[in-house]
């Protein structure tokens, strides 16, 4: 793959190469499931699902914009461990869907920030 990669904007300028986002997505949602079969990773499994939609948002929400994106991706490790602001981002400063109020508890635990999966998931 990095051969044709590396092929094509020399030898063809005119085509732009753009990145399948469902791939890569795909590809981060089997190294977590990888990850969560770990004991000591307990807990990521539940996360799964919230941190692919997460992913998904990032995506779709920061079209064309890189730092945005960049932001969002790298805060939702912190968003696991209930970390919602973000004060050295540029755009993406906090969470987008404002306090977290005793009717929408958590039906998952929180995630320690310095727990095996919080690191992987940072990787």
């Amino acid at each position: 793959m990095s051969q044709i990669h590396e092929y094509l904007p020399a030898d063809y300028p005119r085509i732009m190469h753009q990145y399948d986002v469902w791939h890569w997505i795909k590809a981060v949602q089997k190294d977590l499931w990888a990850a969560a079969k770990l004991v000591s990773c307990a807990g990521l499994d539940v996360w799964i699902s919230s941190i692919t939609n997460m992913l998904w948002w990032s995506f779709s929400s920061s079209v064309g914009n890189l730092t945005l994106l960049r932001e969002k991706l790298e805060s939702i490790p912190d968003h696991v461990t209930d970390i919602h602001v973000f004060s050295e981002n540029l755009e993406h400063v906090c969470c987008s869907h404002g306090p977290l109020g005793p009717e929408e508890a958590r039906n998952k635990a929180w995630l320690d920030p310095d727990c095996l999966a919080v690191t992987k998931l940072r990787a």
